[in-house]
């Protein structure tokens, strides 16, 4: 399961529901000051307190519901969080087990290596210069032959 999340659009949406949660409950308070100033100078305009009053019964829902959905996106948000981090986790003990598995490989190298180069080193070994070895190449003089190989059956059998 492969998430795309849009943490902007998100948080861009959270953002909103407050400036609307903030503005909903600012009329919330003109309205009730306009009932207690209404129901003072105007005792007998009952129709107009009632349809004011329906007016703060609504944006007191629309405030309610503002909460509700800002709860809802917070746990988006931190549920969408949750399971980026989740896939991460994931993809990291993958990527933990690919080096576990390197690492033997490097281990069992490295063993070989150390079984068999004693033995090469010692297999082979440099001869001197001699006066015949030496070849006139460009004003240099060169080596022709760089090295003997001499009979490692026995030392390997020796070191084994």
């Amino acid at each position: 399961m492969e998430l795309n999340a849009n943490y902007q659009e998100l948080h861009n949406l959270a953002k909103h529901i407050i400036h609307l949660s903030e503005g909903s409950s600012a009329i919330l308070c003109s309205l009730e000051s306009l009932l207690l100033a209404h129901a003072r100078r105007f005792p007998d305009s009952v129709p107009v307190h009632d349809a004011v009053e329906y007016q703060r019964s609504l944006f007191q829902s629309t405030n309610l519901r503002l909460q509700s959905l800002s709860k809802k996106v917070e746990n988006t948000i931190n549920l969408t969080y949750h399971i980026v981090a989740q896939q991460d986790n994931k993809l990291a003990n993958e990527m933990n087990e690919i080096i576990l598995s390197d690492s033997t490989s490097m281990s069992v190298i490295a063993t070989l290596t150390m079984l068999f180069l004693p033995g090469t080193a010692i297999a082979v070994s440099p001869s001197p210069i001699t006066p015949r070895d030496r070849v006139w190449n460009r004003g240099l003089i060169v080596r022709r032959r760089c090295s003997e190989v001499t009979s490692s059956g026995p030392l390997m059998a020796a070191l084994l």
